[in-house]
């Protein structure tokens, strides 16, 4: 919201209930005020950028990412029925201010995207090709995936699947299951997805690297044994820089749930302690990749953005390699270390 590096959060709702039977869908902005280590929240504005008089109506969702090339988060809305709408981040200082672009956006034919009723989207690298796609999830349960064929300053949404990984999560005693996706990196650099559900379970998807044809493998249908009540959502970031993601849920009565991420797992053998660490992180100007062995040759160090987009790619010589980041954006980036046993690890970028 602001670009000092914190992360903020936007709370979508069905709607407020106002007399005379009218229910404005807002968007709720909490400032995170506290530190990289410790978040704290303040509530700022119930209708962040007046968005209740937009005309857009109920359930509206949003999907921020910068998809013009410009340095700056821009926002699509998903609204109750299937389609999405563009506003352009039009702020010349790190203020987010934002601008209807463009309303019932098109695809690469210049057909209005609907995907039936309640789109849900999120954008991210899903192909890995350097471009922001779209994930849109929908009532009936399913997600689409549409392909940004286009280029970093002018997107172009192509529609690959529309049930991506063939995946749905409506239970079978419904027909419906209001599909909320969350694509993420996990420490191997690697995509998974978290897909919120009508009845508030949280479906775990994995098996989707190189494999965007599907089928997904289901890892968990209750992840984390989390139901905080019906039409959960779901989004994941490390709110804390232990290299962790942490969890956020909302549901449908209203509810935010916050869960940090404090599991650990057991692994049999001797195990070499942070093969690979950063220093300084939070990093301003530039971090040390410092190496507990020498790599091998023909590695490369990696940065993707929280969207899963590479940013940044150096060869990898010796035990200590300096990757600057004067450069990026302000914000948490996964750094990962190919042709080596390393885990992916999380930087933090403040200036």
């Amino acid at each position: 919201h602001n670009g000092d590096g914190l992360m903020d959060l936007i709370i979508a709702d069905h709607g407020y209930y106002q007399a005379g039977g009218n229910y404005p869908s807002k968007f709720l902005l909490l400032e995170n005020t506290g530190t990289v280590n410790s978040p704290a929240f303040t509530v700022v504005t119930d209708d962040y950028h007046d968005l209740s008089t937009s005309g857009i109506g109920q359930s509206m969702y949003p999907a921020f990412g910068d998809i013009d090339g410009d340095g700056d988060q821009d926002m699509y809305i998903g609204d109750q029925q299937g389609r999405l709408h563009h506003f352009e981040n039009i702020s010349t200082t790190p203020v987010a201010e934002f601008q209807l672009a463009q309303p019932n956006v098109t695809d690469a034919n210049s057909v209005v995207i609907d995907v039936g009723q309640f789109a849900t989207p999120q954008f991210f690298d899903v192909d890995g090709d350097g471009l922001l796609d779209l994930l849109i999830g929908e009532r009936n349960g399913n997600v689409n995936y549409y392909r940004n064929q286009g280029t970093q300053a002018v997107p172009s949404w192509n529609l690959e699947e529309d049930t991506l990984g063939g995946l749905t999560v409506t239970e079978y005693w419904n027909i419906t299951g209001h599909a909320v996706p969350f694509m993420f990196l996990n420490q191997d650099g690697e995509r998974e997805m978290l897909v919120g559900s009508e009845s508030g379970a949280i479906h775990h998807w994995t098996g989707i690297e190189g494999n965007l044809t599907g089928p997904f493998t289901l890892a968990d249908s209750t992840f984390g044994d989390i139901d905080e009540g019906m039409r959960s959502a779901v989004a994941l970031h490390d709110f804390h820089g232990t290299g962790d993601l942490d969890l956020v849920t909302g549901n449908y009565r209203g509810g935010i749930g916050f869960w940090r991420n404090d599991f650990s797992v057991g692994i049999a053998g001797e195990v070499d302690s942070d093969p690979l660490r950063l220093f300084p992180n939070p990093a301003d100007e530039g971090v040390d990749v410092v190496l507990d062995r020498p790599a091998e040759h023909g590695s490369r160090l990696q940065l993707f953005s929280s969207q899963g987009r590479l940013v940044l790619e150096v060869p990898a010589r010796g035990q200590r390699i300096r990757v600057g980041t004067s450069q990026l954006a302000n914000g948490i980036y996964l750094l990962r270390m190919t042709g080596g046993p390393w885990e992916a690890v999380h930087l933090v970028v403040q200036h």
